[in-house]
C-alpha cells in the first residue's frame, strides 16, 4: 500500500471517528433537548392552567365588584324611592287634610264665611257663595232686596306647600277666567204614582 493511501485511509477513519463522536454528541443533547422541550411544555402548561385559573379568580372578584356596586346601587334607589314615595304621600294626606281643615284657618276665614263654604273636593275643593249668609240675614231682617249684599260665586281650591292646579283644575280656571261659566235649571219628570 502506499503512502498516500494509508494516510488517506487513517484521515477517513478519523474523520469517521469525528462523525460518530458527533452523532453521539447530538444523540446525548437530542435527549437532553427533548427533555428540556418537555419540561418547557410542561411549565408552558402550567403557566397556561395558572393564567386560566387567575382570569376565572379575577373573573369573579370583578363579578362580585360588580354585582355588590349593583346591589348598592339599586337598594340607594329603592331607599330613595321609598322615601320619595312617603313624602308624596305625607304631602298629599297634609294637602287633602288642609282642604278639609281650610275653613277653619286664618287664610280662609279672613276673606269668607264658613257658613258660605261648600266643599266639593273633586275637581275643585270649593264653591263659595260669598255674602250668602248675609243676604239670608239681610232678607230675615227685611231689608229691601236693592240694599242686599251682592252674591259672588267663588271656586276655591286649597293647595299645600309647593302643590300646583292640575291640569283640569286650570281648564276650570281658564274657563271661569274667560267667563264661559252658565246657570241651567234641569227639570226632572218624575211620574206621579
Amino acid at each position: 500500500m502506499s503512502l498516500v493511501t494509508i494516510v488517506f485511509i487513517i484521515l477517513l477513519l478519523i474523520l469517521n471517528a469525528c462523525l460518530i463522536g458527533l452523532i453521539i454528541y447530538f444523540w446525548k443533547n437530542l435527549s437532553v433537548i427533548k427533555a428540556e422541550n418537555k419540561t418547557l411544555k410542561d411549565n408552558q402548561w402550567e403557566i397556561k392552567q395558572e393564567f386560566e385559573k387567575n382570569k376565572l379568580i379575577e373573573i369573579e372578584r370583578i363579578k362580585q365588584t360588580w354585582d355588590a356596586q349593583k346591589q348598592n346601587e339599586i337598594a340607594n334607589i329603592v331607599a330613595q324611592t321609598r322615601q320619595d314615595t312617603s313624602n308624596r304621600s305625607r304631602a298629599a294626606l297634609k294637602g287633602r287634610i288642609g282642604e278639609q281643615m281650610a275653613p277653619l284657618m286664618t287664610e280662609f276665614y279672613s276673606k269668607y264665611e264658613l257658613s258660605d263654604a261648600r266643599f266639593i273636593g273633586e275637581p275643585i275643593d270649593y264653591i263659595i257663595f260669598k255674602n250668602l249668609s248675609k243676604y239670608k240675614s239681610e232678607r230675615e231682617n227685611k231689608i229691601p232686596p236693592d240694599q242686599r249684599s251682592q252674591i259672588e260665586i267663588i271656586i276655591a281650591d286649597v293647595k299645600t306647600g309647593k302643590a300646583y292646579l292640575s291640569q283640569e283644575q286650570r281648564r276650570i280656571r281658564d274657563a271661569i277666567l274667560c267667563k264661559r261659566v252658565n246657570w241651567d235649571i234641569i227639570r226632572l219628570t218624575i211620574p206621579d204614582d
